[in-house]
């Protein structure tokens, strides 16, 4: 099923702080895409769903160039199935890495991902969380500005 993404900007986006802390490195792209996914993860999922979107909606949520998009849709997704995120235990001496996302298709029109399942602690069943709503991350234009704001939300 096609995910809506008409009033995606006011939906939240509920993160572990242990996801906030980490360590990763991402482009602001990449960076608003797995925001978007983060905020289409409802409170009460129990699992994570694959999220299909039309790539024309896509493309006016994460404020893109048409061209851009469709130049690069192929090595973005590979980038993020390769990126890795680092979360270290409180004494620095133990650690756990993880990818972002576990399945990427791009067939007609339509880009279909799926978080990686090891991640459902960070996203699912929270704790100890910071939430926003995604419209306030979605206008910066570098990717220090998402951590920053993140780190201050916690």
């Amino acid at each position: 099923m096609i995910t809506d993404l008409q009033n995606t900007n006011n939906n939240w986006v509920y993160q572990s702080n242990k996801l906030i802390e980490a360590s990763y490195t991402l482009t602001v792209l990449e960076q608003r895409l797995i925001r978007v996914l983060a905020s289409n993860i409802k409170k009460d999922d129990d699992d994570f769903k694959e999220y299909e979107f039309k790539t024309k909606d896509l493309i006016k949520v994460l404020n893109v160039s048409d061209s851009r998009f469709y130049r690069e849709i192929d090595r973005i997704t590979d980038l993020l199935m390769q990126r890795i995120i680092k979360i270290k235990s409180i004494n620095d001496k133990e650690f756990e890495k993880y990818h972002w996302v576990e399945v990427a298709k791009y067939k007609n029109g339509n880009l279909k991902l799926k978080i990686n399942r090891e991640l459902k602690p960070f996203y699912l069943s929270l704790d100890w969380y910071t939430k926003y709503q995604l419209k306030n991350i979605m206008q910066f234009k570098s990717t220090y500005s998402f951590r920053l704001y993140e780190l201050l939300k916690q």
